[in-house]
């Protein structure tokens, strides 16, 4: 069966990109407005001839228009203004598309915006797994990639007006943000705010000093200010989520809801031991060697390393405890709601080390206890448990300081970690 290609897109999904109120978005559904183009072409005597439109209805939409329509102009040309990152040459990857789109668009070569752009639907459809769903997706992402503005910097001979001040306050305030350093170029969740703003920065502090301390603005100051806004929104609220929700968030794009948890099972990122393959592949109904290709998918964000602020407090946290009990450690992290449930500590060390964070803690396990020691005195549980045992049994008695000058550690330690040890 032939299938025919479509260039429609649903109206109501690119106007709810836009940030219009319900009498406003329902007037230009009534007008049939579905593009960008169409939107921007827009008047206010035009919209005041409308039933239902008002003149506050249609000062809120020109008011949109007006902070729309230099982009749309640039994206498509119209302009002079030289561009440093070019629109058309944005990586796909910014797109988010989902993982069939986006190895279909491997397999067509097609690695910017522009090329995406320049493909027909026809010869998209024509490649095998490539149906209407994802020709309807990829439209939806392209328009509203479109919809919310590119950042275009003029060139160095150009001079503009004085830079917007309410740009360099919230670009201060980004610089100010403790882990904005953190939040690299690359970042599978966070990164891609940094490129759209046509910065070679690094990360968003360094793009956050270049914007500060700017002697121009771009084209249409409005793009960039919505990017500086998610960005240090996006920074302040990745610390206040649960671990595991942390972790799921970066499976985002990674496949649907099933080979999401698919890869949390398997990695443990839900807080309990990690799954085999063969149980992994029981549960959901799949083979082992499917289990391992949908996992595979994970480690490319693994390799990026990706901005976790709430992993890393608990790190931190863990081994500033130490020495303590694992289980105590465990039943504090729920009590502080750094997790939602019981987050087995074995496991987090696992998942640390995956994303190569380094761990100042290891875990001891003696006689059914697991104990948080520092990682600069491995094995000391044990060591205190053995030279405790032998000086007993050899003078009937031991004292603290005998047992730090016998374990090369200070008596704060072995008075910490003798209630720990069992028979005493």
């Amino acid at each position: 069966m032939k299938v025919e290609p479509t260039n429609k897109i649903d109206p109501l999904e690119f106007l709810s990109k836009l940030g219009l109120g319900v009498r406003a978005t329902n007037v230009l559904l009534q007008m049939g407005v579905k593009s960008a183009a169409e939107f921007t072409a827009l008047d206010e005597q035009t919209l005041l001839r409308r039933c239902n439109c008002g003149k506050k209805t249609a000062a809120e939409i020109m008011e949109v228009v007006r902070r729309y329509k230099p982009s749309i102009e640039v994206a498509f040309g119209k302009t002079d203004v030289i561009s440093l990152t070019p629109a058309q040459d944005m990586p796909v990857s910014h797109l988010r598309l989902s993982v069939r789109a986006t190895n279909v668009l491997g397999r067509m070569k097609i690695a910017t915006v522009g090329q995406l752009a320049g493909a027909s639907d026809l010869g998209l459809l024509n490649v095998k797994n490539f149906g209407k769903q994802s020709l309807r997706e990829v439209r939806l992402k392209v328009a509203s990639f479109i919809s919310t503005g590119f950042v275009f910097w003029p060139a160095k001979e150009q001079t503009g007006g004085q830079p917007s001040r309410h740009i360099t306050r919230v670009a201060r305030k980004l610089r100010r943000l403790r882990n904005a350093k953190a939040v690299l170029r690359d970042d599978p969740r966070f990164g891609h705010l940094i490129h759209e703003m046509g910065l070679e920065a690094k990360n968003a502090r360094q793009a956050a000093d270049m914007i500060a301390t700017r002697k121009v603005d771009p084209a249409n100051p409005q793009p960039l200010n919505r990017r500086l806004i998610d960005l240090f929104r996006a920074i302040q609220a990745a610390g206040r989520v649960s671990l595991e929700a942390e972790l799921w968030s970066l499976t985002d794009g990674l496949g649907s809801d099933r080979n999401r948890q698919i890869i949390v099972s398997r990695l443990g990122w839900d807080g309990r031991p990690p799954r085999t393959l063969e149980s992994v592949g029981q549960r959901y109904g799949i083979t082992r060697e499917r289990v391992r290709q949908i996992c595979t998918r994970i480690e490319r964000v693994q390799k990026s390393k990706p901005f976790l602020p709430v992993l890393d407090r608990i790190l931190k946290i863990a081994a500033a405890a130490a020495p303590t009990l694992a289980d105590d450690f465990e039943k504090e992290l729920l009590r502080r709601s750094l997790t939602r449930a019981t987050f087995d500590l074995d496991t987090l060390v696992e998942v640390a080390h995956g994303f190569g964070r380094k761990t100042n803690f290891t875990i001891e396990a003696l006689h059914g206890r697991r104990v948080v020691v520092p990682s600069t005195r491995s094995h000391l549980f044990e060591q205190i448990h053995e030279t405790a045992t032998a000086t007993v049994r050899r003078w009937g008695v031991a004292n603290v300081e005998d047992l730090a000058a016998a374990t090369n550690t200070t008596s704060a330690v072995v008075r910490q970690l003798l209630p720990f040890v069992p028979t005493f």
